[in-house]
């Protein structure tokens, strides 16, 4: 009896301390932050790339996953993956339950042994597989992880020493001796040994509900940590690109090099866009695309920016070519959420218009659409045959128009171009298929080194009227008259 109490005590350390080590890697895998001294310390603290031994490097592996995170043509996949150290805190955790809770069950219910004893063969499958991952796969060596195996194998070992066996039965006396003692009427033949079968049924159920419960709330607390630490990470890349752009911002220069070294972008541009060129007679003008939203805030403020500080600048020989991208599910499947639930509608209001009344009546309802915008509102309550009516238009004809074919497969197209150039935002703004990007396009005076590029591709003279207003000249300080005694 004590035997299968010392085992049973043994295995529920085992299990504890693998759990522990488990939960450590979890938590590197998850924040990449140094753990405890100790733990440091058998993850090799220092590791050099020569190192065999590095925690880090086994945990972040494509193998730190089970699935694991590469397909059979080294490209990342897609799906639920679990982190590895994840499986091996639910598994040893499981244990633990199940050991507390059960136990060592009777020989007459020896079968409930085998719950455990299935769990770990395939435990230690699962340590086979990933040694085996360890060395034939990464040639780098997780000592922690180690560790745990060999924990599981001495589990795998008590689990069989556990096995429940037949009870020896004491020895019944028979008629060849006399009894030393008269016999009792009661005692007069021998009582069987009986033996309660354990465990009950209630404890088997409550010991495997108890496991599910535990997993159930591991991966629920796994999905937590996992968004927890994906907003960390997406905050702590957005200040590193905001710490970034604001050393470039206000050097012109050097924004104008890193927008002249991108890729250029081929976006395709049907005949019938709708187009602003201020200057008519312009010849070879520069395309500036625009990706826009008529109730998003933004892309008004843009709008108004490219008209009175950006056009003059090139003397309105800039080519402006709109394109739709509403954020708004309801016709956009390309976009995460609904942002601006009127958009969609602006945007048919807008595309009927073009094919009642062309070019001119497009650009017509932009700049009222626009107007129409309200800070907080949106567009909320937008009347179509309003803007129909102040446009010049026919409102029955625009209603008419609005869910037919020719406005629905335009703007089906203008999502497919966006998906297809990357587009995450609006106003998204491509200048002879190259992005501007939305920090930058609010830099002036970036937009006057690009405007000094195109005036020299034109081979022409930058007129006055073109160029930036010079900053008057500081008033030189007087000394102040000193105070007569």
């Amino acid at each position: 009896m004590w035997k299968s109490i010392a085992l049973q005590v043994t295995l529920i350390l085992c299990s504890v301390a693998a759990a522990f080590i488990s939960f450590n890697l979890l938590a590197k895998h998850l924040t990449g932050t140094p753990g405890p001294a100790w733990f440091e310390f058998g993850c090799s603290a220092t590791p050099t790339e020569a190192s065999k031994f590095n925690c880090n490097a086994v945990v972040n592996s494509p193998y730190g996953y089970f699935p694991p995170l590469t397909d059979a043509s080294g490209a990342q996949s897609i799906g639920k993956r679990y982190p590895v150290a994840f499986l091996g805190l639910v598994y040893y955790s499981a244990l633990t339950v199940w050991f507390l809770l059960v136990g060592r069950p009777s020989h007459a219910r020896r079968w409930v042994h085998l719950i455990p004893l299935t769990m770990i063969v395939m435990g230690l499958c699962g340590s086979a597989y990933f040694i085996w991952v360890m060395s034939a796969k990464l040639d780098q060596w997780c000592p922690w992880c180690l560790v745990t195996h060999g924990l599981n194998l001495m589990i795998a070992v008590i689990a069989i020493l556990l096995w429940p066996l037949a009870p020896i039965l004491p020895e019944t006396e028979t008629r060849h001796h006399a009894p030393t003692k008269p016999l009792s009427r009661l005692s007069e033949q021998p009582l069987p040994i009986e033996l309660s079968p354990y465990p009950s049924w209630r404890l088997v159920l409550a010991g495997i509900a108890a496991m599910l419960m535990l997993t159930f709330g591991q991966n629920e607390l796994l999905g937590k940590a996992l968004f927890r630490t994906a907003v960390t990470q997406t905050k702590s890349g957005y200040d590193t690109c905001q710490a970034t752009l604001k050393n470039f911002l206000g050097d012109s220069d050097r924004l104008y090099r890193m927008w002249e070294v991108i890729p250029v972008k081929t976006v395709a541009v049907r005949a019938d866009d709708p187009i602003k060129l201020t200057n008519k007679s312009a010849e070879n003008p520069w395309e500036l695309i625009l990706f826009s939203d008529f109730e998003c805030p933004s892309c008004k403020q843009s709008a108004a920016y490219l008209e009175q500080q950006v056009l003059p600048l090139f003397d309105g020989r800039i080519r402006i070519v709109f394109k739709h991208f509403p954020l708004d599910l309801s016709c956009n499947p390309n976009v995460s959420k609904t942002m601006h639930p009127e958009a969609c509608k602006a945007a048919r209001i807008a595309e009927a218009a073009r094919l009642q009344g062309g070019n001119d009546a497009f650009w017509r309802v932009h700049d009222l659409l626009f107007s129409k915008q309200k800070i907080g509102v949106g567009l909320k309550g937008l009347d179509p045959a309003d803007v129909a009516r102040a446009a010049g238009l026919d409102p029955a004809k625009l209603q008419t128009d609005l869910d037919s074919a020719a406005v629905n497969d335009r703007m089906k197209e203008d999502f497919e171009l966006a998906k297809s150039v990357g587009l995450s935002h609006t106003p998204y703004i491509i200048l002879n298929g190259k992005p501007i990007d939305g920090p930058i396009f609010k830099e002036i005076g970036y937009w006057d080194k690009v405007a000094d590029a195109y005036w020299k591709s034109a081979g022409v003279e930058r007129p006055a009227s073109a160029k930036l207003p010079q900053p008057p000249a500081a008033i030189p300080s007087t000394p102040s008259p000193k105070a007569s005694p």
